[in-house]
């Protein structure tokens, strides 16, 4: 097999042409391959330098959740879990949560199993990838409205919590070639990156709650000027936290009032 594919990735096409676990294929290296699998084993090759495994397998664990992902969707990234996490340790009890550009529904449903007690509603501008939710969603018997909607375009009413991974790659980032399979429209953010991250934050100012939080995932190198946003927009108690890499990662913030839950 051609040797720009490591040794994980070699097992997982192996596994995957001869309908065998990784650990039967470790196991049983000599196994000869007939020429229908070797065929298989090709095509596989060829997807897999243009593709990420979840596209090829149709799915990717999230926070303990394993989802259905399509091309219509993002990829769910494990730097996501924090967003998720902070969800669900600030929202208050029986609070109503919205997740704006859901894709595969990822942080809809994680909060949703780990807080059955949160109404949540979950948008996003593709048709096709609020389908691939719905049914994530019904596979893990989490109740979650799905809506479509650009950004804030289509709802009323007022959050106790907004959340939101919004495309925060510039248009210009050379880090866009790696990730060619995945939809444009859930990566770049604009010239700069932050075109989406200004529209979430205005617009989550004027659906929150008072006392109602925003969290929201950005670029590594975009916590000062997402915080400075945050503040021209009326959010106190800015901060930002790092991801299990180091990197600022996520920021979140509240609109003057009570506080919402906060962990011990």
């Amino acid at each position: 097999m051609n040797s720009q594919f490591d040794r994980l990735d070699r097992e997982l096409l192996a596994s995957r042409a001869l309908g065998l676990s990784r650990a039967q294929v470790i196991a049983r290296p000599e196994t000869p391959l007939s020429p229908r699998q070797l065929r298989s084993l090709d095509q596989l090759a060829e997807r897999r330098r243009r593709e990420p495994w979840a596209y090829i397998i149709g799915e990717k664990e999230f926070f303990g959740l394993r989802l259905a992902v399509s091309r219509n969707v993002l990829v769910p990234r494990p730097e996501t879990e924090q967003l998720v996490e902070l969800v669900i340790e600030r929202a208050p009890q029986a609070g109503r949560v919205l997740d704006l550009g859901t894709g595969s529904g990822c942080i809809a449903i994680a909060v949703k199993v780990h807080r059955p007690d949160l109404r949540i509603t979950a948008t996003d501008v593709c048709a096709a990838a609020l389908e691939t939710a719905r049914r994530n969603a019904q596979s893990h018997g989490a109740d979650v409205e799905f809506q479509q909607s650009d950004w804030f375009s289509a709802l009323s009413g007022r959050f106790d919590c907004i959340a939101c991974n919004p495309p925060y790659i510039p248009e210009s980032d050379p880090a866009l070639i790696d990730l060619g399979a995945e939809p444009r429209i859930a990566l770049t953010g604009g010239p700069g990156g932050l075109t989406d991250i200004d529209a979430v934050i205005e617009g989550s100012a004027a659906h929150l709650d008072v006392g109602g939080t925003l969290v929201l995932e950005h670029g590594r190198d975009q916590g000062e000027a997402v915080r400075r946003r945050f503040a021209e927009c009326g959010f106190v108690s800015v901060e930002t936290h790092r991801d299990l890499a180091g990197h600022p990662r996520i920021s979140f913030g509240r609109l003057p009032g009570h506080p919402l839950n906060s962990p011990d």
